[in-house]
């Protein structure tokens, strides 16, 4: 009869052979269950659904210490230094994509909000306006489509493709069979 997870808060247990662990780690999982890949913990993590291998404590003792780690480097990021410098890199035009920032700003804002997306977003900012990113749909494209057209834009393909890439790419992707825009199905 399997054991149950009394207290996830000092232990994990092993879903292969149920013993308690305060991790389960790679060595266990190569060395005892023959886990041959080369990221065991996440095979199985992945295998069993689980987002954590670690017990909290565990998780919670080196979060603390990485913490220390960059304070004394004096690289520590809270919530709300990310926030001031992406505010900062927007309002001097450097620009807050991920290539714009340092990769320490990029690390702790996804650290601290779960991605970059968010953390920008969190600045108060819209995502894909400040990235300069248009997320297509077929809804977006006819729309703009109208709208070229309305405005007395051609809408022949060379045309389209020229003034208008984003929306050529976005109309193939959607309008097009698979394989089309490569065998000369359309002008």
């Amino acid at each position: 009869m399997p054991r149950e997870n009394r207290d996830p808060t000092t232990h994990v247990i092993c879903k292969l052979c149920e013993k308690k662990f305060r991790a389960i780690t790679c060595f266990h999982l190569r060395n005892i269950h023959d886990y041959d890949g080369d990221h065991p913990i996440l095979d199985y993590k992945s295998e069993y659904g689980l987002t954590h291998a670690m017990c909290k404590d565990s998780r919670t003792k080196i979060s603390e210490a990485k913490e220390e780690f960059w304070e004394e480097l004096g690289q520590h990021w809270t919530r709300e230094d990310v926030l001031a410098e992406i505010r900062e890199c927007h309002r001097t035009g450097q620009g807050v994509r991920r290539k714009d920032v340092s990769v320490s700003l990029y690390m702790a804002g996804r650290r601290l909000f779960g991605s970059w997306k968010k953390a920008v977003e969190a600045g108060g900012f819209d995502y894909d306006a400040v990235l300069g990113v248009r997320q297509w749909d077929r809804k977006k494209v006819i729309a703009r489509i109208r709208e070229l057209a309305d405005e007395g834009v051609p809408l022949d393909s060379t045309s389209i493709k020229q003034q208008h890439a984003e929306l050529h790419r976005a109309a193939i992707n959607f309008f097009l069979p698979v394989g089309a825009e490569h065998s000369g199905q359309h002008g």
